[in-house]
């Protein structure tokens, strides 16, 4: 959306405000009170909602109020289901800020856009936002900013299970907010958040000591601060921590304290992993009867708010079970399906199986046992169900497989060019674990060889071996032989084959010409007397074709 037609938008929105029947009253009234209505009305009344967004609009362009601008379009956006109105107004005002910086602007427009991208799990775009807050806070110190925007590197980190660097980033914003007197509610709710970040941070790293400690502060932060409101999520942790522990009865009982406030809060996707921390605590503890009433309470409340929820594996494989114990084929096959249909949007999504799913309910295992409902429907006649079922079962494994084959190959890929080409080699230099019988001089003289051997690219010949090198380093083969498997960590042709294939890898990123010559005249290029011994060399160190390799570069470009 150009500025142009935000502006038009924007007029929009106050002749839709103007033409509602309360528009005195309400241009008059709080930006709290307009946005509690908005929150009140949302879920019922769409439209009369979108009225109270489009008076709180106008009522932050009558007062200039840019932060309650950035509000009132991020719910418009929301409402609309047009992320486009939210993103191009932060970027508008992102331009008409940054050659006058504030002290909150444009740093506070890049705060906001890289939460929406956060939100949205655009993990990477969101990190250059935050990046960009730093860069400004560091120049107009403004450390409220600016420690925000670390608190979501640290949570980004955290996910990527960078601990090194989540871990010091964490303990440098606990530190900021440590004894610090917030009286608004925004700065209390900051803090919070930081305190159970932290604890999630060291549960991911199954430090469970660590992770309770933090909980517990921010329990009793809620009650001093008065942040009823959040007591629920504060059980919530807890209970998850509980669970990880196997501390089941007490997950329970911190879990079913949380559900009031989560409901209130209508926070729905929160409810559901905890109906399944809860139902998988019945089921460690074998109450079979509690397992399977929350499996279906699962199962209900992601059908009526339409939510795919991980949770749902591990209550529709109950509720299979359930079933099939009775004897119910058409009960089974239909929640069968249903898991079939879950798990490949959950998949979708690149999120991992579910440990008890692969175990119990893996896709081979689902296949069969659907082949097997569908034989004995068959034998009451239901031909038809059998035929339509069984092609889609054959359809659907094929195409899972092919699936998974692609997103491996993608996975792959992408980590070679997060890592700038630099592929896990098993050349790093080690101590050696045992007496070589070689001279400490000798040693020395070979690996200083080595590296000179390797920043000239020498490893490149087509008439490479193990005695012309041994000949080229004046040692003899077996002493370099030695020398190699103990000091770079594999064989002499391992060896050889990672430095060429790294080597190619980064003239592949950093040479277009070179993805224009044929397989084997990169080959060639990198010492190799054919394409098959590049490729397989290639394939072998990467998981991955260098067509497939060269073809996705390509895509990167486009």
């Amino acid at each position: 959306m150009t500025f142009k037609k935000l502006t038009t938008f924007s007029l929009f929105v106050c002749i839709s405000a103007q033409s509602f029947g309360q528009q005195k009253t309400l241009i008059d009234s709080t930006f709290q009170y307009l946005s509690d209505k908005y929150d009140q009305l949302r879920l019922k009344d769409s439209i009369l909602a979108r009225n109270y967004i489009n008076f709180y609009i106008l009522k932050a362009n009558k007062e200039k109020d840019t932060v309650h601008q950035i509000n009132g379009y991020q719910w418009l956006s929301h409402s609309t289901k047009k992320d486009s109105i939210y993103i191009d107004f932060l970027d508008h005002l992102v331009l008409q800020t940054k050659n006058k910086v504030s002290k909150l602007f444009p740093a506070y427009a890049y705060l906001r856009k890289g939460r929406f991208l956060y939100a949205n799990r655009k993990f990477a775009g969101a990190l250059i936002e935050y990046l960009k807050v730093i860069e400004i806070t560091n120049k107009i110190k403004n450390d409220k900013i600016r420690y925000i925007a670390f608190h979501r590197i640290a949570s980004l980190k955290s996910k990527a299970k960078e601990y090194n660097i989540s871990n010091k980033l964490y303990l440098e914003i606990y530190k900021y907010h440590y004894e610090k007197k917030y009286t608004l509610l925004e700065d209390k709710a900051n803090y919070y958040s930081v305190l159970i970040d932290i604890s999630t941070n060291f549960q991911r790293q199954e430090k469970y000591d660590s992770a309770y400690f933090y909980i517990d502060l921010a329990k009793k932060y809620v009650v001093n601060s008065k942040l009823n409101d959040y007591i629920g999520y504060t059980f919530y942790k807890q209970g998850t921590v509980e669970f990880e522990l196997k501390e089941f009865n007490k997950a329970l009982i911190s879990l079913n304290q949380s559900t009031h406030n989560l409901i209130s809060d209508e926070n729905y996707s929160i409810l559901l992993s905890t109906y399944g921390y809860i139902a998988k605590s019945h089921y460690h503890l074998n109450n079979k009867k509690s397992t399977l009433n929350y499996s279906f309470l699962i199962d209900s409340l992601s059908n009526e708010k339409k939510i795919i929820h991980f949770t749902q594996r591990f209550a529709l494989t109950r509720i299979i079970d359930f079933y099939k114990k009775k004897g119910n084929l058409k009960g089974q096959l239909k929640y069968v399906n249903k898991l079939m249909h879950i798990d490949s949007i959950l998949n979708s999504r690149g999120r991992k199986l579910d440990k008890t799913f692969y175990e119990e309910y893996d896709k081979p295992k689902l296949l069969a046992e659907r082949e097997e409902i569908i034989k004995k429907l068959k034998s009451k006649s239901n031909t038809t169900i059998y035929s339509l079922l069984g092609v889609s079962g054959i359809v659907l494994f094929l195409f899972g497989f092919q699936y998974r084959k692609r997103k491996q190959l993608k996975l792959r890929f992408e980590k070679i060019v997060k890592n700038k080409g630099k592929l896990e080699t098993g050349n790093k230099t080690q101590e050696p674990k045992e007496d070589l019988s070689i001279p400490k001089e000798v040693i020395e003289k070979v690996l200083e060889g080595l590296e000179g051997f390797e920043k000239n690219t020498a490893f490149t010949s087509s008439d490479l071996s193990l005695l012309s090198l041994a000949s080229y380093l004046e040692t003899n083969a077996n002493y370099l032989s030695k020398i190699i498997n103990r000091y770079k960590g594999s064989g002499f042709s391992t060896y050889i084959n990672s430095l060429r294939v790294n080597h190619v890898i980064h003239l592949l990123d950093t040479d277009s010409r070179i993805r224009k010559y044929s397989i084997k005249g990169i080959a060639e290029e990198m010492g190799y007397k054919n394409a098959e011994s590049f490729s397989k060399a290639f394939y072998k160190k990467t998981g991955l074709k260098p067509s497939y390799y060269i073809k996705e570069l390509g895509k990167l470009e486009v």
